[in-house]
């Protein structure tokens, strides 16, 4: 297995394939992003056509845009890590790994089953073991200590009547057919074979598959003796988007979702049914908005932070029926206090001249934003890089026209989410974003 690895709107990097295998690594992309359109994964609404978001091309040569993971195609690994970490010594991609796995912590789409203190990501290579790796040893947990039995519908034909007897089957194929003793009876039995189980062990055993690494496999080999007794059958993502759970079977709920970005993302192999391509590929801007929300929720609770909260800039001359809705990343109602999330870096020197790095476009967003809030701050949040010290929070003062004798201050401040390797790593942390975050709203 050849492996690359790439950081968003990095360099450019020649691919080491021929041109056939670059028309089909063009098509599976596309497959892929089409897939997500409208699903629960995709950060915004797939364009129609020949498209797909994940790189920029330059004949055999790409350069990866604004989504972060691992794709594999063929005998080709490709793992992209965020632009935070571009061109930095940070020294081992494990500490970038570490980073993206507290961010995914707190994300609401892609959140990790364990707590912190439980993953075990040691002996992983590479960010698709370790992700893997950490649901696998969910899932092994789950499975043996909270085993999943069900009541399952089954009919068959038997002579001794149980369970509910099938009166159209039974008077068409039995009576009229001068089987009169053979009844079409319909059961419901607990079954440990039952399709949530049929569906882990399916998904277990295609992510063998893919797995290289001897830890990994070990789990695998775990999880599916423990189903040694459970049917095989197979499974897409339109079957897995059927199974159903009870709602205090949290656990499993997640199973569920897992193993349906599985089957989501993989190409299947026709002639032996194996994974011939598989990616697990995040749009960061939608990781950084959930981060940020999800830990200002956690650790700021008397904020009372609204995420996507709506509102609208004007009224039809028809009806009066609101028009033109917006939606703000982060509203702090008892503030009156926007916070909007920018996964982008502002560029050095900043300057009168540069706006200070911050582009038009989002200026007049958030003046928009403001006006319709009648908010008296507005404030933009921009990751910094790993290792900037040079934090800066530019403020620019908006007044006059529309805001009346009001005032509108729009803020743009570089938050630093990023620590490099230190005993008690998570703690010091969280402990560093909450007090910038605690400062941005003074």
């Amino acid at each position: 297995m050849k492996n690359l690895i790439l950081y968003e709107f990095g360099d450019y990097t020649t691919l080491p394939l021929d041109w056939n295998e670059i028309e089909r690594l063009k098509t599976y992309l596309v497959e892929v992003w089409e897939s997500r359109g409208g699903d629960f994964i995709a950060s915004e609404s797939a364009d129609t056509g020949n498209y797909e978001p994940f790189f920029n091309w330059r004949g055999r040569a790409i350069q990866a845009r604004n989504f972060v993971g691992c794709l594999t195609f063929e005998d080709l690994r490709i793992e992209i890590y965020p632009k935070l970490f571009v061109n930095q010594r940070i020294g081992s991609s494990t500490l970038i790994q570490q980073h993206l796995l507290f961010y995914l912590q707190y994300s609401r789409t892609w959140q990790l089953p364990f707590a912190w203190s439980e993953w075990d990501t040691s002996p992983a290579d590479g960010f698709l073991a370790v992700w893997l790796g950490i649901w696998l040893q969910f899932i092994e947990h789950t499975c043996q200590s909270n085993p999943f039995w069900q009541y399952e519908t089954q009919t068959e034909t038997a002579s001794v009547f149980r369970g509910r007897l099938v009166v159209n089957d039974y008077l068409k194929h039995g009576l009229s057919a001068a089987h009169w003793h053979e009844l079409a009876l319909q059961t419901e039995p607990f079954l440990w074979d039952n399709e949530l189980n049929q569906l882990i062990k399916f998904v277990v055993k295609k992510i063998s598959q893919l797995a290289d690494n001897q830890w990994i496999n070990q789990i695998i080999e775990n999880i599916l003796r423990h189903l040694r007794a459970v049917s095989d059958r197979y499974f897409d993502c339109q079957t897995c988007q059927t199974i159903r759970v009870s709602t205090s079977k949290t656990a499993y709920q997640k199973i569920i979702n897992f193993c349906q970005i599985v089957l989501l993302n993989e190409q299947i192999n026709e002639q032996n049914n194996s994974f011939a391509n598989f990616s697990f590929l995040l749009p960061t801007d939608r990781i950084y908005e959930e981060f940020i929300f999800e830990f200002i929720v956690k650790y700021c609770p008397d904020w009372q932070a609204q995420a996507q909260s709506s509102s609208y800039l004007a009224r039809s001359d028809r009806g009066g029926d609101a028009i033109f809705q917006i939606r703000t990343d982060i509203y702090l109602p008892k503030q009156k206090l926007i916070l909007d999330t920018k996964y982008k870096i502002r560029p050095f020197p900043r300057t009168v001249g540069n706006n200070f790095g911050v582009e038009s476009r989002d200026m007049y967003q958030m003046l928009s934003y403001g006006i319709a809030r009648e908010a008296g701050k507005v404030i933009l949040l921009y990751p910094a890089y790993f290792g900037q010290t040079d934090l800066e929070s530019n403020e620019f003062t908006v007044d006059g026209g529309l805001l009346g004798a009001n005032q509108l201050i729009i803020k743009a401040l570089d938050i630093d989410i990023t620590l490099p390797e230190t005993t008690d790593w998570y703690t010091k942390m969280i402990e560093k974003i909450k007090q910038q975050l605690l400062k941005a709203i003074i």
